[in-house]
């Protein structure tokens, strides 16, 4: 039986799926984006409360080697390994 996957409380809409890799627990994944539009939402915060909530309380939360993925919207923070000219931007 897998084990369940950790999850960030109230963040449902954020999460995007499930990670898995052969011998390793399975991650529940987020998108960066999509937990500050959840932050904003849910507290009637401003763009820049959430970042900074999210950075304090999300961003470097360590749950154990169980903890979620985040997904980063910036492809500037992206190192390239190779030309992936060939795949598609949705």
């Amino acid at each position: 039986m897998t084990a369940e996957p950790l999850i960030f409380d109230s963040m449902g809409d954020a999460m995007i799926g499930i990670a898995e890799q052969a011998g390793a627990k399975r991650l529940a994944v987020y998108k960066e984006s999509l937990i500050i539009q959840v932050l904003m939402r849910e507290n009637n915060w401003t763009e820049e409360d959430a970042w900074e909530w999210y950075e304090f309380n999300i961003a470097s939360a360590y749950m154990g080697e169980g903890t979620p993925l985040i997904i980063k919207d910036d492809a500037d923070e992206v190192t390239r390994v190779s030309d992936n000219s060939n795949l598609k931007d949705d």
